[in-house]
């Protein structure tokens, strides 16, 4: 992880919010210098009930300086996902 970041915005009961910036570095024994890409996740928690908690996580992809395209994509993610989960408190 480069970078990390969270917030609890005021004024907003129940919501949390975080980030991250991840530069990943994959080897095989097929490529003489390793790939590299660089990832932003973005979390969103909001609370909906004492035991229930809503998430989104945005994940964004982008291109490495070194890779020839770079120049066609720059500051601009090359692939977006986006997942909303559901997370539970299981009863005891």
């Amino acid at each position: 992880v480069n970078a990390r970041g969270f917030e609890a915005p005021e004024g907003e009961s129940g919501v949390f919010l975080a980030s991250e910036y991840r530069r990943q570095v994959t080897f095989s024994s097929r490529v003489l210098q390793g790939y590299n890409c660089n990832y932003q996740h973005f979390r969103s928690f909001q609370r909906l009930d004492p035991d229930s908690v809503k998430l989104n996580i945005l994940t964004a992809a982008y291109i490495d300086p070194l890779n020839p395209l770079y120049m066609q994509t720059f500051d601009k993610p090359v692939v977006v996902f986006s997942h909303n989960v559901k997370l539970s408190r299981l009863a005891a």
